[in-house]
């Protein structure tokens, strides 16, 4: 099951989850979803997280995205969007606990709820 979070951050000199500027070059919508808030800490079960970047409801192509995690591992620290404004990372850990996930356009940051690693074997 898919989860969303933080469907709408802005940057137009600033975060806002609530306006789009129609008037700012510069507006981006990006959201976050990951596709399991649930996985074994072996080191090989893994959570896809997927970024989307649009601007006037137009996918961003080349979107540089930063991401950066409390724990775990991330298959990458930096990613570009496709033609279709997306672009996406895995997060695997041998050990337990509840990490987040912040993938970050034009300085504009979005941060997933927590999803736990669940000791392997329990």
């Amino acid at each position: 099951m898919e989860k969303t979070f933080h469907l709408q951050q802005i940057h137009c000199g600033r975060a806002d989850q609530t306006h789009w500027h129609r008037n700012c070059r510069t507006a981006r919508k990006v959201s976050l979803s990951a596709d399991k808030t649930s996985v074994t800490a072996d080191g090989t079960d893994s959570v896809t997280f997927s970024v989307k970047v649009t601007k006037d409801d137009a996918p961003v192509s080349g979107a540089a995205i930063s991401w950066v995690t409390s724990g775990g591992v991330l298959s990458s620290e930096s990613t570009l969007t496709g033609s279709a404004g997306g672009s996406t990372v895995k997060l695997t850990s041998e050990e337990a606990g509840e990490f987040t996930v912040t993938a970050t356009v034009d300085g504009v940051g979005v941060t997933s709820e927590k999803i736990t690693f669940a000791p392997a074997g329990a």
